[in-house]
C-alpha cells in the first residue's frame, strides 16, 4: 500500500459521490514498490540475513514476491514472502507485504498483527505506519489510523502518499475543512502532485466551491493526460450543475481512458440518459409513425427531386434522413442541437452506409445559414418536432426561421400541417393536486408552488377517469408551410352535452404529413407513442347540458392555453 494510491482518490458525497477508501487494487496495495514509488524493493538482504536453502537470497525471493504482487498473483507472492519468513523470522518487508495480501484476501486482523510486527522489528518502518493505517481505516479503526498515518508523517513529512490518505481519512470524519487545509498544505510543497489536486478538487465539490473544484480537476488532468478519475469526478461535478452535454464529454474521456471501468460506464450511460428523453425510444418503436413517415417522405423526395437539398430540422437518430437517402435524395442536411445525439447520428449514417449522401450538423436549425452549412436553399424540409401537446419541441418557430431563412420558395414542409383537437372534461380524482390543496384533512397549498398551472402533462383516455362534457371540438388548425404568429385566442363556440364541472381539456391532435397520409395521436390511435395531454383550467366551469360552454383557448409558439371565458 505504500508509494501511488490508487487513482481513485476519495470522492465527496456531493454532487453524487461517496468516499472511497477502501485498500483497492492489488497494485494500489504495494504502493511503495510500484512505478518509483518512494521505496524501492531491497537488492541485497538486510546484514546478516542468510541465504536461503537452493541458493536464493532473501533479496531475490523479496525481488520476486514483489513482482507476483505486482502482477496481482497473490498466492505466488504469499509462497515467496513466507518461505523469506521461514529461514528469516525477522524480515520486515516480507511481514509487512503478507499483511497486505492478508487484508487484501479479506483477513483484516492477521494484517495488522503481520504489520506490527514488521514495525516491532523496524519501528521507523515509514512505509509499514502508512500501510497499517489503510489497513485500520479500512477495518473502521479511525483513530488507530489516524495515529499511524500520522506517525508516518513525523518520520517522513514530505511522504505525499499519507498526506493525502490522512486528508482523506480526515474527509471521512466529516472534518471537511482540516481535509483541505491538508491538501492544499500538500500542494503548497508539491503542485505537480495529480492526486493532490484531485482530492482538493473533491473536497472543494463538497463544499459548494464549483469553480475552485473546476480549476484543481483540470489542473490534475493537465499533470496527467487521460487521468481517468479526474475527468470523471469532473463529469460528476459538471452533471450537478446541470451541464449535461459538457459531463457526457467527460464521461467519454474517462470511460476512453479506463475502458474496463464499469462504474464509469454506467456514470456515461446514466448522463445520456438524462440528455436524451425517454420518449425517443418509445418513438422509434411507434411502427404506424414510422411507416407513414417512410411513405410520404418517398413521395415529397420523388416531387422534390434527386438533387434537391433536403434539410431534416432535429434529425435524432437520423431515421428520417436516411429515410429521404433510401428513396433517392442526394443531398440531405440533417441537424441536431444535442450534440452527442448528433454524433450518434452521425455514426448510424456512416453505419447505414449514407454517408456519402448525409450530412449530420450538431447546431440548432435557427444557427444554420445558407452558403455555410446548406450549399443552397432546401426544396425539402422535413421536421418531425412533436410532443403530446403538438407544439412543446417548437415546431413553430423553428419552420418559421426555416421557411423565411433556409428554403427555397415554395418549398415542400413535411408534415404539411397539422390540426389540435379537444374536449372539455370533468375528472375530480385529478382535479385534487391541480391545484394542490386539501390531502389527508391536512392544508397541502403552499406546496402548489411547485406545479406549473401553464403547461400540460401527459393523459391516456384509455384509461384515466374522465367525463367529457362537450363533443370533439377543434381548437387551432395549421399550415406548417405558412407558421402562424404567436399569442393567438379565440373564444370557442361550443355547446355542454353533459351538465357537470369542467375541470380540464383534453387534448390531441392529427397530423397530416401529405394529402394522403395522416396521423392522429387521438383515443384509438394504434402504436401512438405521443398519446393525448391534459391541461388544467384556471378555475372550475359549471356548465349544463344544452347551454353554451365560456371557453377560450389560445396558442404561444410553444403550447396550448385553456382558460374559463
Amino acid at each position: 500500500m505504500a508509494g501511488e494510491r490508487d487513482q481513485r482518490p476519495a470522492r465527496p458525497a456531493s454532487p453524487g459521490r461517496t468516499a472511497d477508501q477502501s485498500a483497492g487494487s492489488v497494485s494500489d496495495l504495494l504502493m511503495s514498490y510500484a512505478q518509483g514509488g518512494s521505496v524501492a524493493p531491497p537488492t541485497e538482504p538486510r546484514p546478516g540475513a542468510p541465504a536461503l536453502t537452493g541458493g536464493a537470497t532473501v533479496a531475490e525471493l523479496l525481488r520476486q514476491g514483489v513482482a507476483a504482487f505486482q502482477a496481482g498473483q497473490l498466492a505466488a507472492a504469499e509462497q515467496a514472502f513466507t518461505e523469506v519468513l521461514r529461514d528469516d523470522p525477522s524480515e520486515p518487508m516480507a511481514l509487512q507485504l503478507l499483511g497486505v495480501i492478508a487484508y487484501q484476501s479479506g483477513q483484516g486482523e492477521d494484517a495488522v498483527q503481520l504489520i506490527e510486527a514488521a514495525l516491532e522489528i523496524k519501528p521507523d518502518y515509514v512505509e509499514a505506519y502508512y500501510n497499517l493505517g489503510r489497513v485500520l481505516a479500512g477495518l473502521g479503526q479511525l483513530d488507530q489510523a489516524e495515529a499511524r498515518l500520522r506517525q508516518a508523517l513525523e518520520l517522513r513529512p514530505a511522504y505525499r502518499e499519507a498526506s493525502l490518505e490522512l486528508a482523506n481519512l480526515l474527509q471521512r470524519r466529516g472534518r471537511i475543512a482540516d481535509a483541505l487545509a491538508a491538501c492544499k498544505g500538500l500542494l503548497a510543497e508539491d503542485d505537480s502532485f495529480p492526486e493532490g489536486h484531485l482530492n482538493t478538487a473533491n473536497l472543494l465539490a463538497e463544499l459548494d466551491r464549483s469553480e475552485e473544484a473546476y480549476r484543481h480537476y483540470q489542473r490534475a488532468i493537465s499533470l496527467r493526460p487521460g487521468y481517468a478519475v479526474a475527468h470523471s469526478n469532473l463529469a460528476d461535478l459538471l452533471k450537478a450543475q446541470g451541464a449535461l452535454t459538457a459531463a457526457v464529454a467527460e464521461y467519454r474521456k474517462a470511460v476512453d481512458a479506463a475502458p474496463d471501468d464499469v462504474e464509469i460506464e454506467l456514470k456515461l450511460r446514466e448522463a445520456l440518459s438524462r440528455l436524451i428523453p425517454k420518449w425517443h425510444f418509445t418513438m422509434l418503436n411507434d411502427g404506424a409513425r414510422n411507416d407513414a413517415f417512410d411513405r410520404a417522405i418517398g413521395r415529397a423526395v420523388a416531387a422534390a427531386g434527386a438533387d434537391a437539398v433536403v434539410l431534416d430540422i432535429g434529425t435524432g437518430t437520423g431515421l428520417l434522413a436516411m429515410m429521404a437517402a433510401r428513396a433517392g435524395a442526394n443531398r440531405i442536411y440533417a441537424c441536431e442541437m444535442i450534440k452527442p445525439l448528433a454524433e450518434t447520428a452521425a455514426q448510424i449514417v456512416q453505419r447505414n452506409r449514407y454517408a456519402d449522401r448525409i450530412t449530420v450538423v450538431a447546431r440548432k436549425s435557427t444557427d444554420l445559414k445558407v452558403g455555410d452549412d446548406l450549399p443552397e436553399p432546401a426544396g425539402l424540409i422535413i421536421a418531425e418536432l412533436f410532443d403530446g401537446g403538438l407544439l412543446g419541441e417548437g415546431v413553430i418557430p423553428s419552420l418559421r426561421h426555416a421557411i423565411a431563412n433556409l428554403a427555397a420558395p415554395g418549398a415542400a414542409v413535411l408534415p404539411a400541417g397539422a390540426t389540435a383537437l379537444g374536449v372539455l372534461v370533468e375528472c375530480p380524482d385529478l382535479r385534487g393536486i391541480n391545484p394542490v390543496g386539501q390531502i389527508c384533512g391536512f392544508d397541502l397549498a403552499d406546496f402548489d408552488q411547485f406545479r406549473n398551472p401553464a403547461t400540460y402533462k401527459r393523459f391516456n383516455m384509455e384509461v384515466e377517469p374522465h367525463r367529457p362534457l362537450t363533443d370533439v371540438f377543434e381548437i387551432a388548425r395549421f399550415d406548417f408551410r405558412a407558421p402562424p404568429p404567436a399569442d393567438v385566442a379565440r373564444q370557442l363556440d361550443l355547446t355542454a352535452t353533459e351538465t357537470g364541472t369542467g375541470h380540464a381539456v383534453v387534448f390531441w391532435f392529427d397530423l397530416h404529413l401529405d394529402a394522403e397520409t395522416t396521423l392522429s395521436t387521438g383515443r384509438g390511435s394504434p402504436h401512438n407513442h405521443w398519446g393525448q395531454a391534459i391541461q388544467f383550467l384556471d378555475r372550475d366551469l359549471a356548465v349544463a347540458a344544452g347551454q353554451p360552454v365560456p371557453l377560450v383557448a389560445g396558442h404561444s409558439d410553444t403550447q396550448f392555453r385553456f382558460r374559463a371565458g
